[in-house]
């Protein structure tokens, strides 16, 4: 999703310079354009009331390919879980100019909505003169939009972010970010070539692509812009097509952003193994994606094999199968979907080596079964993959007792919810 204030990619300047793109503004915005836009932000609302994606969709500006296919998982969502109640209201604050030569006008968007309760979320508690549970809770958010005008109509185009750019990467964020914006760029140059290396696509189109990353000034933001039922913590999020998106304070470092943006690219390189990549099991995608702070982290993998042990002692261990569909994997289990299959992941690597593992990610990633690429990849049956890792830790419990809270951070990055 985006953010505020003005800014032109046209005028970005040379990579390696931080920079803000500009757009031609006037205070006072022609009656015309005003009303044209608030007649977008009620079609908007209403085609969100109803949950109607098309609706919504042709409203939408679709220039920007990360943009685009963010809106229309966005869309999918308001058709399938359509919020109990959304307003969509303009401030006062508009203004006109020009975005990417084209004419534009912007203004603060009040977004109230409902979600629909989500089963995978433990129910609220009823308040005591209640005898019904409490319905989801009301969410509010704000932040600047703009709208673009195409063949004489105005699009919604998103926030109005500030950029900045590097060498393969622009950075969008939220104001009051933009030395965590620097960072991040920085942070990206470090991590992205031993991603791609790890998963061999290194030398591919992934290569020579400009990374989008969107940093937001808060998890509501963050979640918003996922789709508006999500109500999942988490600090950043990837799906094909997408940017990496993550919520980031405003004196992030770039050692802080290391973690998180090894973790989020894994996602952003796993998905080039194969057009079937993102329907690989979710623990599957996660401890791949962890697999890529390893380096980075020396303790995460220590982490990941004492929570697992932990588990094994207590006959806790949850059957990967159950963790391998994120529409249906409870919230109270998503950190074990971090931490088993970040240690299956390592386990893979470690017995069979890294050829093989891409080769089997490969295999999957272009529609053959879990247990079929594992045959055929690994030589061995997914039973008896599964009964050597089991058999490992167990003979790693014997040797060292282990000692862990009573329950393990979800992930590297501090995402317990989704890629």
């Amino acid at each position: 999703m985006l953010k505020p204030l003005l800014i032109s990619l046209a005028t970005l300047l040379a990579p390696a310079t931080f920079t803000y793109a500009h757009v031609t503004t006037a205070m006072v915005a022609p009656a015309d354009r005003i009303a044209t836009a608030r007649e977008v932000i009620a079609n908007m609302q209403a085609a969100v009331a109803k949950g109607d994606a098309d609706a919504y969709l042709a409203l939408v500006d679709r220039a920007e390919h990360e943009w685009w296919h963010e809106q229309k998982a966005w869309a999918k969502d308001i058709a399938a879980k359509t919020p109990t109640a959304i307003t969509i209201t303009p401030g006062d604050d508009w203004t006109i100019g020009t975005f990417s030569d084209l004419p534009s006008v912007e203004v603060s968007l009040t977004w109230v909505w409902t979600p629909q309760a989500d089963e995978r979320v433990a129910a609220p508690q009823p308040k005591e003169d209640e005898q019904e549970p409490a319905q989801p809770r009301e969410r509010e958010l704000t932040f600047r939009g703009r709208f673009i005008e195409r063949d004489g109509g105005l699009l919604y185009a998103g926030e109005a972010w500030q950029l900045v750019q590097r060498e393969g990467v622009i950075v969008a964020f939220d104001p009051g970010l933009e030395t965590a914006a620097n960072a991040a760029a920085e942070a990206f140059a470090k991590i992205r070539a031993d991603v791609e290396a790890e998963l061999d696509v290194l030398g591919g189109p992934i290569s020579t692509r400009t990374q989008r990353i969107k940093l937001y000034g808060s998890m509501r933001h963050l979640q918003h812009s996922i789709y508006p039922s999500y109500v999942f913590p988490l600090s950043g999020w990837n799906e094909p097509d997408e940017s990496i998106k993550a919520v980031s304070r405003p004196d992030a470092t770039e050692k802080s952003f290391i973690a998180l943006l090894a973790h989020e690219y894994g996602h952003v390189a796993s998905f080039e193994l194969g057009p079937k990549a993102n329907s690989m099991p979710w623990w599957i995608l996660e401890g791949i994606a962890e697999l890529m702070v390893d380096r980075h982290d020396e303790n995460l993998a220590m982490r990941s094999r004492d929570q697992v042990k932990k588990w094994v002692k207590e006959d806790a261990m949850t059957p990967l199968a159950e963790l391998a569909d994120f529409e249906k994997v409870p919230l109270k289990l998503h950190g074990r979907v971090y931490r088993q299959g970040h240690d299956m992941m390592r386990f893979v690597t470690r017995h069979y080596g890294k050829a093989d593992r891409n080769s089997w990610l490969r295999a999957m990633s272009s529609g053959e079964s879990i247990e079929a690429a594992a045959q055929r990849e690994l030589t061995e049956s997914w039973d008896d993959v599964q009964a050597a890792w089991r058999s490992e830790i167990e003979q790693d419990l014997a040797a060292v007792p282990a000692e862990v809270p009573a329950e393990a951070p979800a992930g590297a990055t501090g995402e317990p919810a989704k890629k």
